[in-house]
């Protein structure tokens, strides 16, 4: 596969894969009945740390969309929490997606969970 279009976000790489794929599972809020495919637009993140990773703009068959970290490339190590907790609904406004700004927050029972941040708070 070859990129579509790579950014960078602060010092994060962003590097987004062409074609669409297909991925299995539940949207956002669901995890009962058969699993469904989503058709999603995928791209591989890359941190100053060395962590690898892809996240997947899913779109759903009932109209649902979301982003999410699918996977990994090796040990996730602090980015774990990212596979297991890091959904962000998505909207569709027209032709424009959008979402609350939100971010890994580490709660007081010491799990990272998605919390809505301003941009100061990043």
């Amino acid at each position: 596969m070859t990129a579509a279009m790579s950014f960078e976000i602060a010092r994060v790489s962003v590097e987004i894969l062409a074609g669409e794929h297909t991925i299995k599972g539940y949207p956002w809020g669901q995890s009962e009945g058969p699993e469904q495919s989503a058709i999603a637009t995928v791209a591989r993140v890359t941190t100053p740390d060395r962590f690898v990773g892809f996240a997947a703009l899913e779109r759903w068959p009932g109209g649902e969309i979301d982003v999410r970290m699918t996977d990994a490339v090796g040990d996730p190590g602090g980015y774990g929490r990212l596979l297991q907790a890091g959904t962000l609904a998505v909207k569709q406004d027209g032709d424009r997606l959008v979402a609350m700004l939100k971010a890994m927050k580490y709660g007081p029972k010491g799990y990272a969970k998605l919390e809505n941040v301003e941009w100061e708070d990043i």
